[in-house]
């Protein structure tokens, strides 16, 4: 769960423009006008659990007072890559969790080079589905003074935002699928990248791991390469496309029949499961070196062929005209 909150951190907490659906964006470099902590925040509920709280901080490092208020929204997958969208406020995502939250503080005015803390609480947390719920707190920021000329600015309705994942205890259920991955033939060179698409067939968001080794027709590993190596997630009922980068480790010059074996399960699992995927690989860039190489020497061969042809052959005409005078 470390390596998944610190991926998501710096996936998801965004400086995202207040609209009817927010897209998140990259997580802003240190040094940063404002920022939240914690920029993930998971929660694992026991069953018949009520009621649960915890504490979302934000800095305010301009030298410029803040207006901010505190608004909670659900999020949903964008598309197949990852990306996340904020619903508009009041409305309700599937899985959603922003109508059961609650904030003790919903509007403030944070002073420069200060922060504040807000206290989060999941309300009527019993009557929760099993498995996953998200969510997340965004402050939306204005300027107290926005004529003021000290200091960073923070441009007019600016948000920033910490998401929120709620897990009831006992009642998810997990589950990854692949969709077929496809392979033919391959000319020039080994793949050096390789996409996968997975499925998430639970009620939970779950996060894939993996890795691929490749193989030619002698059995030799030729190359490798390591699956979501940034701990990015799936949510229920959701796709993610994944695209590996692979590294070549010796070269593939034998023509044939090439092994690619995927290894794959999901944080939580121990077992991996086994894919393999049968290729034809030609390197035609080594019969172009070899034809290259090649030419020079046959035209050479032709050249000096040519030129002692006529000699031989004037010997073999002198030679039988001085047997027939004989």
């Amino acid at each position: 769960m470390k390596a998944f909150a610190c991926s998501a951190a710096f996936t998801f907490l965004a400086l995202i423009g207040l609209q009817t659906a927010v897209y998140a964006a990259p997580l802003p470099a240190a040094g940063a006008a404002v920022t939240v902590s914690p920029a993930v925040q998971n929660v694992m509920l026991a069953r018949n659990q009520d009621s649960a709280s915890y504490a979302s901080s934000i800095s305010n490092n301009t030298a410029q007072a803040l207006r901010v208020q505190v608004v909670t929204r659900d999020f949903t997958s964008l598309n197949d890559n990852g990306g996340l969208v904020f619903v508009a406020s009041g409305t309700s995502a599937s899985r959603g969790i922003a109508s059961s939250l609650s904030v003790d503080t919903p509007l403030f005015v944070l002073q420069p080079h200060t922060s504040r803390s807000v206290t989060v609480t999941i309300a009527d947390a019993a009557k929760l589905a099993g498995g996953g719920h998200y969510g997340a707190i965004t402050y939306q920021l204005s300027p107290l003074q926005p004529n003021s000329t000290q200091g960073n600015k923070v441009a007019v309705n600016q948000t920033v935002a910490s998401l929120l994942f709620v897990t009831t205890e006992g009642s998810g259920t997990y589950g990854l699928q692949l969709f077929k991955p496809a392979q033919s033939v391959a000319w020039f060179h080994l793949p050096r990248t390789y996409n996968l698409a997975f499925h998430n067939t639970g009620n939970v968001q779950i996060t894939p791991r993996g890795y691929i080794n490749i193989s030619g027709p002698t059995g030799t590993q030729v190359a490798t390469g390591i699956m979501n190596a940034d701990s990015g997630l799936i949510l229920p009922q959701t796709n993610r496309l994944f695209t590996v980068p692979l590294t070549t480790i010796s070269r593939a010059s034998l023509p044939g029949v090439y092994n690619l074996r995927l290894y794959y399960r999901y944080d939580g699992s121990s077992q991996f499961m086994v894919q393999t995927v049968r290729f034809f690989f030609f390197d035609l860039t080594f019969v172009l070196m070899i034809f290259t190489a090649f030419v020079p020497l046959a035209i050479v061969f032709v050249f000096v062929w040519r030129r002692r042809r006529p000699q031989s052959y004037k010997r073999k005409s002198e030679g039988k005209h001085l047997y027939s005078r004989k």
